[in-house]
Parts: C-alpha cells; sequence; structure tokens
C-alpha cells in the first residue's frame, strides 16, 4: 500500500487548527506569515483560555450567547496584529505584547456585557493565554524555524497555566522567602491560606496596591532571570517545562527532575 504523505499532513493540520486543507494542493504547510494560518491559531488559543475560565458557556441560552460575529471581528484583529508583528516586528515587544493582551481584555469585556454576562470575567490572565497560546502555536508552523521568523519568536512570553505555574512555584518560594519585606511580615508563598500564587486566568498584570503576591509581569521577569544562563528563551523552554510538569502532576511517586 503506498502511503500519501500529503493526504497524512493534510488530516494533521486539519485535526490540529480546525483548517479545510485540499490534500491535493501542491504545499501541504501553514505560514506565520499567512493571516488566515495565523486566525486559526488564534481560534485554537481560544479554546484553550475559553471553555474552562467562563462563568457560562459561549451558548448557555439565546439571551446568552457570546456574538459570533463579535468574536470573529475580536480575532480577526488580533492576527492583523500578529501578521503585521511577524511581517515588520516592533521596537518594543513588551510593549507590543502588553497592548495585544489589553486589546483582547478590553474587547473580550464588551462582547461578555453585550451577553449579559459578566464583564470582569475578561481578565488578563485570560488575555495573556491566547496571546501566548497563539505564538506557541504558530510556533509549529512549517515556516516559523526560518531565520527571519524565527528571531520574532526569540522575546515571546511563556504561558501561564496551571502546569507552568506549579514549577514556577517550585523554585520561586525560594526567591520570596528571601525577599525582604516578605521576611519581615513573615509571608509565605503556599499553595493554600492568605499567601499564595493565584491562578492563571485570574492574574493581574502587575501588583496593585498593598498586595505582594506575584502577578504576570513579576512571574514572566523571573522566568526570563531563570533562564538566561540556559541559551533558552521562554518559549522554547516552555515546550520541555510543560511537559515534565505534567508528566509529574499527573505521576503517583510525584518524582521528577526539571530541565530547566
Amino acid at each position: 500500500m503506498e502511503y500519501n504523505a500529503k493526504y497524512a499532513a493534510a488530516f494533521k493540520l486539519g485535526m490540529m487548527f480546525e483548517k479545510d486543507i485540499d490534500p491535493n494542493a501542491e504545499t501541504i504547510a501553514m505560514s506565520v506569515k499567512n493571516p488566515d494560518d495565523i486566525l486559526c491559531a488564534i481560534k485554537k488559543a481560544y479554546l484553550d483560555m475559553s471553555p474552562r475560565t467562563l462563568q457560562n458557556n459561549d451558548s448557555l441560552s439565546q439571551n446568552h450567547e457570546i456574538s459570533k460575529n463579535g468574536k470573529e471581528e475580536l480575532f480577526k484583529s488580533l492576527a492583523e496584529r500578529f501578521s503585521d508583528y511577524m511581517e515588520n516586528g516592533t521596537d518594543d515587544f513588551e510593549k507590543w505584547h502588553n497592548e495585544t493582551c489589553l486589546l483582547f481584555k478590553n474587547e473580550f469585556a464588551k462582547l461578555l456585557a453585550e451577553a449579559n454576562k459578566n464583564a470582569s470575567d475578561s481578565t488578563y490572565g485570560k488575555a495573556q493565554k491566547i496571546v501566548n497560546m497563539t505564538f506557541k502555536y504558530m510556533y509549529c508552523f512549517d515556516d516559523a524555524y526560518m531565520d527571519e521568523n524565527i528571531v520574532k519568536f526569540e522575546p515571546c512570553h511563556m504561558a501561564l497555566d496551571s502546569y507552568i505555574l506549579n514549577w514556577f512555584f517550585s523554585w520561586y518560594k525560594e526567591i520570596w522567602d528571601n525577599i525582604e519585606n516578605n521576611k519581615k511580615a513573615k509571608r509565605k508563598l503556599t499553595r493554600s491560606g492568605k499567601y499564595h500564587l493565584p491562578v492563571w486566568s485570574h492574574l493581574e498584570y502587575e501588583t496593585n496596591g498593598n498586595s505582594t503576591i506575584p502577578q504576570y509581569k513579576e512571574i514572566q521577569k523571573a522566568i526570563t532571570e531563570r533562564l538566561k544562563n540556559n541559551n533558552i528563551s521562554r518559549i522554547e523552554a516552555e515546550f520541555v517545562i510543560w511537559y515534565e510538569s505534567k508528566k509529574y502532576w499527573n505521576s503517583e511517586d510525584k518524582k521528577i527532575h526539571y530541565t530547566y
């Protein structure tokens, strides 16, 4: 029996990104320069962010449906930003990233309000998930490793979810215990009690008021510091760390050595 690689490739991409691909096409590939392919990555990232974290599903009832047209327009706006970034880059990735997260957070809050849902359910933690997971999926595209494209992924953030935060907690608690203010206040970073790491979907961009619990900006900065001597970017390391953390938390003996 002859193995038809094109049909297999079309099936693989179709299953992963829900893209209708003609197996008889001259090229079976997805590109970081193709806005339609980026849109597929955004929609998949939305599924990572949405179903478990919204108080009601997107289609709970007719009066509580998030506008499909509204979502599509928001996804297209994000795709345009990602497409422009992959084409032209940016002088300040941190600013670009924060603005992109806020764009999603604010516009999605409007869609929630229009659907009679709680607008505050659109958080920075959820926004970072869709932005960072979009980059992670794009990193799997066929031309991501071309020289002109790979450099665009170097400053990308690590997508924060429960597995990544568990890895973060495993080493950051020692840093936390040595912070002078925390020493004086005897504030321990624990999995339960008053002082604890927030879940990823509740993360804020940075600490506000008197709170000293690490939020998104501080977590990403600490991760960068930890990885800087390993000659690996945050997005590259995430593929390894996420797998190792998932393996650890799903094991019975809870014995594992993290690579980073």
